[in-house]
Parts: structure tokens; C-alpha cells; sequence
């Protein structure tokens, strides 16, 4: 009671808050809600041309003692431009949180970082990369070491559904699988904004993830399987940032570290992200980059002119 007492007397300066930021908010220039994006520039070199951030936290449920919450926090950089070539690298951090030995107690702490080049070929963003995923318990026993490498290709493109989409294709292969023994992934990502309105828009994505596993070299008794996850939720895009309110379903494998089968969960979150749409896209979403777009026309001449 006293806590709900210390929080009632903070009410008043909240709502005040609120109020003064509210305009400023609604005073942002409005972007083209079609796709929230930095035009890009032509060919030419350039270093450090582009950068990204993105956060995540969303509520598992059910949850569980050890699985209740998942964060992300990650941010990328382009390195160099040469032409149309872009050299990139990502980090993303995930942890996962319970509540088995404190109220918020941070159970998995897994590491995702990725370097690689994207370039554009006809309507396709094509992207070589290689990626690494690093997964650990904290707080708790050492483990054997759970993580892989994996070198592959990625590539995605616009369509013309009725509704702005896009579509991604991906194959990689480990060079590296200690305990999983995971050998090739495949991923298909599709994307698109279903409605719009003055200030948001609403949107569907869902993704498909296939991969084989070498079962002499996992420690996991299970074969291949196959991940997937379906979300749509309410985008509310400001200048290069935007604020997504999301509902998810995903069926994962793997979801523990030494302990084969899966999870079917539902997901309710939010993610704030900004800078470079072609970092973001390839920031762990397994969407692949995002394809460059036409430039707009021109606008007429005055009359006169």
C-alpha cells in the first residue's frame, strides 16, 4: 500500500508531462507512411554512410518461471559505400527474463552479431553475411558452449499486392555449431502494410525458418525442425524513428539451451526502432535487407517556369 501510495503521488507531474511532450510529438513533420526511410544516395564512396538502433521488450504468455519476458537492444553501422556496395556490421543482444531467483531476474543473455555487404541487383537487395549467436545462462553453472556460425545469402524485393509487401529469401550454412549441430538454415520473411491512417499504419508479418541438423554432432536429441512466427501489430512512424505495438505467435525450437523440443507462445509487445531501414531489416529479423527504392518523379515546373 505505501508503494501504491509513492506511485499516486507521482500521477499529477506524469500527466503533466505527457501534455507538454504530446504537441511536440503531434508538431513532427509527418513522414510518407508508405515506407518510413532516408532516400538513398546514388553510387559513390562514402564512409560510415548509415546507422541503426532498435529495442524490443515484449511479455511471453503463457510465461514461465524461467521464460516470461524477451528484450532486445542492438544497433548497426555502415562502414563504407564503394559504388553500390555497402559494407556493414550488427550486434543485438537478447536476453531472456524469468522470475526463479529474483522478481526480474535475467535468465539467457544470447549474442547475435553479423557482418556483411549488401547491393542492389535489379528490383533485388542482395546481402552476403556472415553471422554469429552466441548463447549463455547467467547467473548460473557453466554450460558447455552454445553457439554457431553461419555464412549465407539473403535477398528480397517490393511486390505489388495491393498493399505495399515485401519478400525475403534467405540460405546460409554453419561453419561453426558447437552443441546444436545445426548444418543449413533457410528463411523466408514476408512483410506488408495492410492499413493506413493519418499517423500509422497497420501491419502483417510472418516468417518461416527451416534447419537441418547433423544429429552426430549435437547434444540435443532431435533432428531437423522448423521455426515459425506470424505478428501484426500498429506502426506509428516519426521522422527516421518509429513505435510498433505488436501481438505475435511463434512456434520456436530450441528455446532452452540443452533441453530438445518446442514452445508455442503468444507474444505481446512493443519495438522502438531508427536510422537506416536496410540496417533494421537486417538486424535479426531474418526479413533480409530491404530492396532500393524508385526515387519519386520529379515535381512539375511552375506554370511559367
Amino acid at each position: 500500500m505505501a508503494a501504491l501510495a509513492r506511485a499516486h503521488r507521482w500521477i499529477p507531474a506524469l500527466i503533466v508531462a505527457l501534455a507538454a511532450v504530446d504537441p511536440l510529438w503531434a508538431q513532427a513533420p509527418e513522414p510518407e507512411l508508405e515506407r518510413v526511410e532516408p532516400e538513398r544516395p546514388g553510387p559513390g564512396n562514402e564512409l560510415l554512410p548509415e546507422a541503426s538502433f532498435q529495442l524490443l521488450a515484449a511479455r511471453y504468455a503463457p510465461g514461465e518461471p524461467d521464460l516470461e519476458w524477451s528484450t532486445w537492444i542492438g544497433a548497426g553501422v555502415g562502414f563504407a559505400r564503394l559504388g553500390h556496395t555497402t559494407l556493414f556490421g550488427t550486434a543485438d543482444v537478447e536476453t531472456v527474463v524469468g522470475s526463479e531467483r529474483r522478481g526480474f531476474d535475467a535468465r539467457q543473455a544470447n549474442y547475435h552479431l553479423q557482418l556483411g555487404a549488401r547491393r542492389p541487383v535489379g528490383p533485388w537487395a542482395l546481402e552476403l553475411f556472415f553471422g554469429h549467436v552466441s548463447r549463455h545462462e547467467s547467473d548460473r553453472e557453466k554450460e558447455p558452449a552454445v553457439d554457431w556460425n553461419i555464412l549465407g545469402l539473403r535477398a528480397a524485393r517490393e511486390l505489388d499486392l495491393g498493399v505495399p509487401t515485401r519478400v525475403s529469401l534467405g540460405l546460409g550454412h554453419t561453419t561453426l555449431a558447437s552443441a546444436v549441430g545445426y548444418r543449413f538454415e533457410a528463411t523466408l520473411g514476408v512483410e506488408s502494410d495492410v492499413a493506413r491512417w493519418d499517423g500509422g499504419l497497420g501491419y502483417l508479418r510472418g516468417r518461416l525458418r527451416l534447419v537441418t541438423v547433423a544429429e552426430e554432432d549435437s547434444d540435443l536429441d532431435r533432428g531437423g525442425f522448423a521455426d515459425a512466427s506470424l505478428e501484426g501489430g500498429l506502426r506509428f512512424p516519426r521522422r527516421l524513428q518509429s513505435l510498433e505495438l505488436f501481438v505475435a505467435w511463434e512456434h520456436r525450437n530450441d528455446v532452452r539451451l540443452l533441453e530438445p523440443g518446442a514452445l508455442d507462445r503468444a507474444l505481446f509487445g512493443l519495438r522502438f526502432s531508427g536510422g537506416s531501414p536496410d540496417l533494421l531489416a537486417a538486424q535479426s529479423s531474418g526479413l533480409g535487407p530491404r530492396p532500393a527504392r524508385a526515387s519519386p518523379p520529379p515535381a512539375p515546373a511552375p506554370d511559367g517556369g
